[in-house]
């Protein structure tokens, strides 16, 4: 087997993926389709694995659909592939993706005959911006969906789970850190060890869209598990690693502030304006700016 297409599920409807992708792989004997629920809602299981057995009864292309007896978290899961998959690479996406080019399997293929060691694709939103997304849709068209001159300036920086493919054997030796959990920043360490490693990462124009974003209150509450994840990498797992402080733009300005001995400012402030920022930036007026003061706020507490 050449190719897997690796998708993690969890209380996601992913049947228009997964009818997308089986058209695509259709006469490809060398690409299957792998699917691991995270312990979803029933109904979800349902749903998936009723399209999953329609796809392969109709024999458009190879397909296993498997549903863990617990929930394991993001980590833990992307690593569980490694146990239902022997082909050479694994192309992963995320469960709330769609795919609008009628190409993206054939991109992928194209792009292993180059030989890297990941192929990132890119990632895009197509969403209502109501008040209620503002910020979210804010971040996202600002700091996440880059362009591929942008991503390719800065391949590890630009390293996204949500739309990557990787040999099966590098991913065996680096592995996603299973001790972070919940939201957030498991993508930013992985990408740091395929830095380490000196990882030839190879960005495309192949990107997975998503139609839904959270809103403004939940990706808040979203970031600030995020910033107790990226603590915990910093000081904890890569024990204030240099060369990692100045791979993650929060943590070099962390670095920057403490060396200046100006921490206490921003703690001092943040005392002040943790609830009336946190209060702005769910109601969706606030800039992206605003939001990173919030995050540094959250990161020197």
């Amino acid at each position: 087997m050449l190719l897997s297409i690796c998708i993690p599920i969890y209380n996601n409807d992913i049947g228009v993926l997964l009818e997308a992708l089986a058209v695509q792989a259709e006469g490809h004997e060398d690409v299957e389709i792998v699917c691991i629920d995270d312990h979803s809602d029933h109904s979800y299981y349902e749903i998936n694995s009723n399209v999953a057995d329609k796809i392969e009864k109709k024999g458009l292309c190879k397909i296993k659909y498997i549903y863990l007896p617990e929930n394991v978290g993001r980590s833990r899961i992307r690593n569980l592939f490694l146990q239902y998959v022997d082909a050479e690479y694994m192309q992963f996406l995320d469960c709330d993706a769609t795919i609008e080019n009628h190409d993206f399997v054939s991109n992928c293929l194209s792009a292993i005959q180059e030989k890297p060691d990941v192929v990132c694709g890119g990632w895009r939103y197509e969403v209502p911006c109501d008040r209620a997304h503002k910020l979210r849709l804010k971040y996202a068209e600002q700091r996440e969906c880059r362009d591929i001159a942008t991503r390719s300036s800065e391949p590890y920086r630009s390293f996204q789970t949500g739309n990557f493919m990787i040999r099966r054997s590098l991913l065996s030796e680096i592995r996603f850190d299973e001790s972070i959990v919940g939201y957030g920043h498991e993508d930013t360490l992985f990408g740091f060890r395929l830095r380490q490693r000196n990882a030839h990462i190879a960005h495309i124009d192949n990107p997975a869209v998503s139609r839904s974003i959270d809103n403004n209150a939940t990706f808040v509450a979203k970031s600030e598990q995020a910033v107790e994840n990226l603590k915990k990498i910093y000081f904890e797992i890569l024990k204030s690693d240099k060369d990692f402080a100045e791979e993650v733009a929060l943590i070099r300005c962390y670095e920057k502030l403490r060396s200046k001995r100006l921490l206490w400012l921003v703690r001092a402030s943040f005392f002040v304006l943790h609830r009336p920022s946190k209060f702005i930036l769910c109601q969706g007026f606030a800039s992206v700016n605003l939001f990173s003061y919030y995050k540094l706020g959250l990161m020197c507490r």
